[in-house]
């Protein structure tokens, strides 16, 4: 008898905790699908990297030293870029985030970059 009292006591408790951990608020906002944002239609990111564009044997890639990381350009105009990629000259890229490390340059030195 008192063992079936102590683990109804200890169930109650677990619920209790259970529930008093997330807010009323978080709780009625996981229920109502409406108070959801879903973003239908996100902007692309836009933002400065400061590096060097590098030549690859399938295709031209940012070297980025701020921040430091690697992006492949996926509109490449070798016309502008194979000038670039031969003296290894240190950029500033304006760039649109595609998917992923691939992007798209929109300004090189403050110059509007046009690809084919």
């Amino acid at each position: 008898m008192m063992k079936k009292i102590f683990a109804s006591l200890v169930i109650l408790a677990a619920a209790i905790l259970l529930f008093s951990v997330a807010p009323p608020d978080a709780r009625s906002a996981q229920n109502n699908p409406a108070t959801t944002t879903q973003t239908t239609n996100p902007q692309p990111l836009i933002f400065d990297v400061v590096g060097k564009i590098v030549q690859k044997p399938d295709g031209y890639i940012i070297k980025g030293q701020v921040p430091a990381e690697i992006y492949r350009i996926i509109n490449p105009d070798p016309a502008q870029l194979d000038e670039f990629a031969l003296i290894q000259e240190i950029l500033t890229l304006r760039v649109k985030s595609i998917v992923g490390d691939n992007v798209a340059i929109e300004k090189i030195n403050g110059k509007a970059y046009t690809s084919p």
